[in-house]
């Protein structure tokens, strides 16, 4: 996936609430869909359950336990939070949001909920709870990131009032 798929239309929800997009219209989801789902023979949808390569005990639950960060090595700190493939406790977090309304064909919106929602958990594990510490989604940094990514994998910046390339790197 794109990094600027990670981050201004609102959409409804399987919940009836409305969720803000952040990721541009501009973004190119088309592999999204298409490498992950729809022409994958194997992944049913955007859901644990539907990523074929990760068997379901593989997903381990978080017992709520805040791993303090100066305790572990950096190896020891990533195999408590990422055991194997995954992130601790995410497959349930998952099914206590239901952040998609279709886990085949979520939208931008879901998805941008959906990460904020993602990383407050992993933030959540070495005690980042505090209001300061939340992620939440902004539209300058998800326009950035899209900029970014057109500038590195692209020519359409290479103007005269943007002289060169930044192609291969950002």
């Amino acid at each position: 996936m794109k990094p600027y798929a990670v981050a201004l239309l609102f959409f409804p929800t399987c919940r009836g609430q409305a969720l803000e997009q952040y990721t541009p219209d501009k973004a190119d989801w088309s592999t999204f869909y298409s490498k992950a789902v729809l022409d994958h023979p194997k992944n049913t949808d955007h859901s644990p359950d539907g990523v074929f390569w990760i068997d379901r005990e593989d997903w381990k639950e978080w017992d709520g336990t805040v791993y303090n960060a100066t305790e572990y090595t950096k190896k020891e700190l990533a195999d408590l939070i990422c055991p194997g493939h995954t992130v601790r406790g995410m497959y349930e977090l998952f099914h206590k949001h239901k952040p998609f309304a279709d886990n085949r064909n979520p939208t931008k919106a879901e998805v941008d909920n959906w990460h904020a929602t993602a990383l407050n958990h992993v933030r959540a594990m070495v005690g980042y709870t505090e209001e300061e510490y939340k992620i939440r989604p902004a539209k300058c940094l998800h326009l950035r990131a899209l900029w970014s990514d057109e500038r590195a994998n692209s020519r359409i910046w290479d103007t005269d009032e943007y002289p060169g390339t930044c192609e291969g790197s950002t």
